[in-house]
């Protein structure tokens, strides 16, 4: 449950808010709610609102701009500050290893058995030693890689005999993005072959991928770049580019043809309890919305 506590809007108990991307939806509507009140000349406007944008961006990824009106240019509501203006963003893989072992008796036989998990341990363990877990910085090449899930086994007395793990690496480099995937994919694929009971078997490994979005870059002099600048100036603040270390619905739509840019709403401390949402910014960036029609009006 939202509630106001001074200048932010927090969740009430020990749960996250949701501002990410509560927030941003909460910004449109205000803006197709202050043009229609007030009768604001303005150009065709189509609103949109992509679906599972946290879980791999699969609404944007469906989107056909003719079933929209085929518009223009893009202004992606999803961030933090509302001066950023998100101009870049990193490509993203996800992964998933899925690890087979051999199932014992964990007491009375464990030599006989392979554990999946003990697989799965230890090539999370050489990736981590290798510099390939978390952010990673290996030169002037730069990235990150998660494990965001662990799912196997049925009883504390049996070795576990299956296990599957996934995750995802990431990169503005796809040349960089192909080795953290390749140093993941055969950290796996060793311990693996490493993990062998009394008879000489060895466990095994299926290590999948699928590609969940592409970097982009657009350049300063992009329309759409310019004029949110130009209504982050005219609401009174210096707008700030930059190039993010994340995924947002922006990569997809870029992906297809429409120059689109990311404004912040406010929000902050995504996915963490003590997420909250700036009422001051928040305000801003609906100033900013309303800037940027007034802009394309002319």
């Amino acid at each position: 449950v939202p509630v106001v506590k001074g200048n932010r809007i927090v969740a009430k108990g020990k749960t996250g808010l949701g501002g990410d991307d509560r927030s941003g939806c909460a910004a449109i509507v205000t803006l197709a709610e202050t043009i229609l009140k007030s009768k604001i000349p303005h150009p065709p406007i189509t609103l949109l609102f992509p679906i599972a944008e946290e879980n791999g961006l699969h609404g944007s990824r469906m989107v056909r701009f003719k079933d929209l009106g085929n518009p223009a240019m893009g202004f992606n509501l999803d961030g933090q500050f509302p001066n950023e203006l998100v101009i870049g963003a990193m490509s993203a893989v996800r992964w998933q290893a899925e690890i087979r072992g051999i199932s014992t008796h964990a007491g009375l036989e464990p030599h006989k058995g392979i554990s999946a998990g003990l697989i799965g341990a230890q090539a999370m363990a050489t990736i981590s030693d290798k510099g390939y877990f978390g952010r990673i910085v290996k030169g002037n090449r730069t990235g990150t890689s998660n494990l965001g899930s662990v799912n196997g086994g049925e009883a504390s007395n049996q070795v576990m005999d299956q296990c599957i793990m996934s995750g995802e690496c990431r990169s503005h480099s796809p040349a960089f993005l192909k080795q953290i995937v390749k140093v993941y994919k055969t950290s796996f694929e060793q311990a693996a072959q490493s993990a062998t009971n009394d008879k000489g078997r060895s466990g095994k490994v299926k290590f999948t991928t699928i590609s969940d979005y592409n970097a982009f870059r657009l350049k300063k002099s992009e329309p759409c770049v310019k004029i949110a600048s130009q209504a982050v100036e005219t609401a009174g603040k210096k707008p700030n580019p930059l190039v993010m270390d994340a995924g947002l619905d922006a990569n997809n739509f870029n992906e297809k043809g429409l120059p689109t840019v990311t404004l912040g709403t406010g929000s902050h401390k995504f996915h963490q309890v003590e997420e909250y949402v700036d009422i001051r910014e928040y305000l801003f960036a609906c100033k900013v919305l309303l800037n940027i029609v007034h802009l394309t009006i002319q």
